[in-house]
């Protein structure tokens, strides 16, 4: 398989994975409450806590991604997303949770500040000119 292809699919699913763990914890918000016995202010930091690191933290994560490589950031990313979502399911409180889904936060800085870096890349421009 071509690599500019590779790329594409590769950034495709890192970028919906990433926006799917955003807003998927929504719905599970009553399942969670249920489960952990949270309070009220406990579900909200669950699912704003993850968008705060987010919307926080993007421009350093861009300033990394050009120091050490967008690829080996990429990268970082999903392994960080594997080892959120696995420690993910062996909360046992609803503080745990929220710790746990920051370091899964982590995971989309790594996608949104390098997949169209890794796109521009990976596609000659005369082909990037149809996407505009």
């Amino acid at each position: 398989m071509n690599y500019k292809w590779l790329a594409l699919s590769n950034t495709t699913i890192g970028t919906l994975m990433a926006s799917l763990d955003r807003n998927i914890v929504i719905i599970a918000l009553p399942s969670i409450a249920n489960e952990l016995h949270t309070s009220l202010i406990t579900l909200v930091w669950i699912a704003i806590g993850y968008w705060v690191v987010t919307a926080s933290m993007l421009l350093t994560f861009g300033r990394l991604a050009d120091m050490f490589g967008r690829v080996k950031l990429y990268n970082l990313g999903f392994a960080l997303f594997t080892i959120g979502s696995g420690l993910c399911c062996i909360s046992q409180t609803g503080e745990q949770l929220i710790v746990f889904r920051i370091i899964q936060a982590l995971e989309p800085l790594s996608f949104f500040q390098t997949a169209s870096a890794i796109l521009s890349d990976s596609f000659p421009e005369s082909e990037r000119e149809s996407w505009e």
